[in-house]
């Protein structure tokens, strides 16, 4: 369905639409877009949220072994209070990292419940929920929001390490390995910029556009 199928016509004495049905289809249009493209942000926070249960839950095993006993029946497994320490400081950057991807989802179902009083302040809405995905994968923030994920995954990784006994220098080539993963991983989900959300802003911006232009013809 193109835009000129569904162009409103406008009373400019009333300034209301006279034929409000292809203001309706072109609302039908917007949300079928706007559905699929919240089903996307809602998959990247998801994938947040399963990796956090995942590596908090292996810790919490590891935990449990340590303070019950089992892990000093394991051969060559060996931990002191210090491992456990680590163990809870990885523990709390990821519950970190999931808890901030909670109250990001918050505060967007929020913008997302902002009833629109018309069609064009509901496009603004979308256009301002864009913006925001953007501003939050330029490489710096999205560097910064890796960043506790990784350090707990480094501490872990020490943790097991150290308690399975291999040397200290061991360790460097998977840091080595982390750190390349973290700007890959960046870099990668900041394509999502111009593949995705540069495309999306650009169709909003000119329905947008379209609907002032017809409303003041």
């Amino acid at each position: 369905m193109e835009f000129k199928d569904l162009k409103v016509i406008w009373d400019t004495q009333n300034e209301e639409p006279l034929f409000a049905v292809n203001q309706q289809g072109l609302k039908t249009v917007i949300d079928k877009k706007s559905k699929a493209y919240r089903k996307f942000i809602v998959w990247q926070e998801t994938q947040a949220y399963i990796s956090s249960v995942l590596v908090i839950g292996l810790i919490v095993l590891t935990l449990i072994g340590y303070f019950s006993g089992g892990l000093e029946r394991l051969k060559r497994v060996e931990m002191t209070p210090w491992d456990a320490t680590a163990l809870f400081a990885g523990m709390g950057c990821w519950a970190f990292f999931g808890i901030r991807a909670f109250v990001n989802r918050a505060s967007r179902r929020r913008r997302e419940q902002a009833l629109a009083k018309n069609l064009l302040e509901e496009i603004e809405q979308d256009i301002a929920e864009v913006e925001s995905e953007m501003a939050c994968r330029t490489l710096p923030a999205l560097i910064k929001a890796f960043i506790p994920p990784y350090t707990g995954g480094l501490l872990f990784t020490w943790v097991v390490f150290r308690a399975s006994g291999l040397p200290g220098w061991a360790i460097i080539p998977f840091c080595c390995m982390m750190m390349v993963g973290l700007i890959f991983e960046a870099s990668n989900t900041q394509k999502l910029v111009p593949n995705k959300l540069m495309p999306r802003k650009r169709e909003l911006e000119s329905l947008h556009k379209k609907l002032l232009d017809t409303r003041s013809d």
